[in-house]
């Protein structure tokens, strides 16, 4: 009896922190061919590579910057 007790104690704790942690989880995804730059507070903390970035807390952003090579035709 106090397991059914302490299970379902435990299951209505975790369906109530869900959304109060999402507030706090930040995922970015950086393309290959891309460079993420990551800010805290709008200040420059790094630069992120391809790949799928994970942050904690609060106040990240992330602003995407295309390293792909153009060709740009100059008229003479």
């Amino acid at each position: 009896m106090n397991f059914i007790i302490l299970f379902t104690a435990i299951v209505v704790t975790a369906l109530v922190a869900l959304p109060v942690l999402n507030k706090f989880h930040h995922v970015f995804c950086v393309q290959e061919g891309w460079a993420g730059l990551v800010y805290r507070h709008g200040l420059f903390v790094r630069r992120n590579n391809a790949g799928r970035h994970v942050f904690w807390g609060r106040g990240w952003k992330m602003s995407l910057i295309d390293l792909r090579k153009t060709s740009l035709l100059v008229a003479a």
